[in-house]
């Protein structure tokens, strides 16, 4: 089976039908090798040296996948200990990576194993075969991972911050050649600067200082202190905050740079008058070299965060599921706090808090107002599955 296959058949609305259940038993088999004990967690450790800083994190997804679809077929079977065994440990699988991960792409990861969890557990709860109390066993579950997600980001940014940005920034050469320094952040300093060829036109020497790294290092951790304030008040999606804080702090590092920044990045041929301007804007900025790394290695953190509130989305959504499911059939929020299955209404990250919307009418169905902040009334959009209008799950 082909890793894109097997990643399309992870969803909780995709069908089985198209797996061939016996042509998978041998991976199948390997699962209880993938198992934790008490006290142990899935990380691996960075790698700082002339290598590559991002090790590869695809196997725990793959790991993640193939459980789900066991525990789908387990439950399609009609044994269910195997399927809620199964939806278990791939939630602690999830939990233990994103409690040990650190950096975007180790967390990009760890929340594909999130997903993987997520979908199977929404699959059981809308399982005819799923007893009351295997339904409070996984409700107690999801709940119990209540600021999760905003841990798991903080822990994501920071670790960004020391395995990647700061190893770079430290990587950079010492030097009065601005021309060397570029070559070294071409390859993010994982390879000897090299100077430029006898005759070719560069920026020549300078005696104004290229890179003060405390100051890189304090522009850095003073941006992200806003995300970090920001998701201890709350596991929501905070809107504006990086239009209000890093892009505009990378936009104004760009201004300053002025042609030092055309020149960088090779935007214009460089004539001998982009090399006389470039050099007149690089000596008229405090520490050019760091803003300009500050500006290449920042990530985009909006969809980073807008990505993992998606899986906060789906976790509390799924509660929702897990007790209509145990009340008996769709309810409002009101009802279900009444009955004591909920003490409050699971709430939607991208709406600063406020519940997610239900219709326990006609369609029973749970959605977020997604990334816009918009309510399009809940409405699935075929062939939308990636950036839909809402966020849409069904009873």
């Amino acid at each position: 089976m082909s890793e894109t296959t097997l990643f399309e058949f992870e969803s909780a609305d995709s069908s089985l039908a198209g797996l061939d259940r016996a042509a998978l038993a041998p991976a199948f088999s390997l699962l209880p090798r993938f198992e934790l004990r008490d006290g142990e967690c899935l990380a691996f450790k960075p790698v700082v040296g002339p290598e590559t800083p991002f090790p590869e994190h695809l196997p725990l997804r793959q790991v993640a996948a193939l459980r789900t679809l066991h525990a789908r077929f387990a439950a399609e079977a009609g044994d269910m200990p195997t399927a809620m065994a199964g939806a278990r440990l791939n939630l602690a699988h999830a939990r233990a990576n994103l409690e040990a991960q650190a950096g975007v792409l180790p967390f990009i990861h760890a929340t594909g194993v999130w997903q993987s969890a997520l979908d199977t557990i929404q699959c059981l709860a809308r399982h005819p075969n799923l007893s009351a109390a295997d339904a409070r066993v996984l409700l107690g579950e999801l709940q119990a991972d209540s600021g999760l997600v905003a841990r798991a980001l903080k822990r994501s940014m920071a670790g960004e911050y020391t395995g990647v940005f700061q190893v770079v920034v430290d990587r950079m050469p010492d030097t009065d050649d601005p021309d060397l320094l570029l070559s070294s952040v071409a390859t993010l300093g994982m390879e000897a600067p090299t100077p430029l060829p006898p005759g070719e036109l560069g920026l020549g020497l300078t005696s104004h200082p290229l890179l003060d790294r405390s100051a890189t290092y304090e522009a850095y951790r003073r941006d992200l202190a806003h995300y970090f304030a920001a998701l201890d008040r709350s596991s929501t999606f905070p809107h504006g905050l990086y239009a209000a804080t890093t892009a505009r702090t990378l936009a104004g590092y760009r201004k300053e740079l002025g042609d030092f920044y055309l020149y960088a990045t090779g935007e214009d041929v460089p004539t001998w008058g982009l090399l006389q301007r470039a050099r007149a804007d690089l000596e008229a900025v405090t520490n050019p070299g760091g803003k300009l790394i500050t500006d290449f290695l920042t990530p985009a953190w909006e969809p980073l965060i807008a990505s993992a509130m998606r899986r906060e989305a789906q976790r509390n959504a799924v509660i929702g599921l897990l007790a209509w499911r145990l009340h008996g059939h769709p309810a409002p929020w009101s009802e279900l706090i009444a009955s004591g299955l909920l003490d409050s209404a699971p709430v939607d990250p991208f709406a600063a808090g406020a519940p997610l919307l239900i219709s326990p009418g006609p369609a029973p169905r749970i959605w977020s107002v997604a990334i816009d902040a918009r309510d399009d009334g809940g409405q699935l959009v075929p062939g939308n599955s990636g950036q839909p209008a809402d966020l849409v799950w069904l009873w």
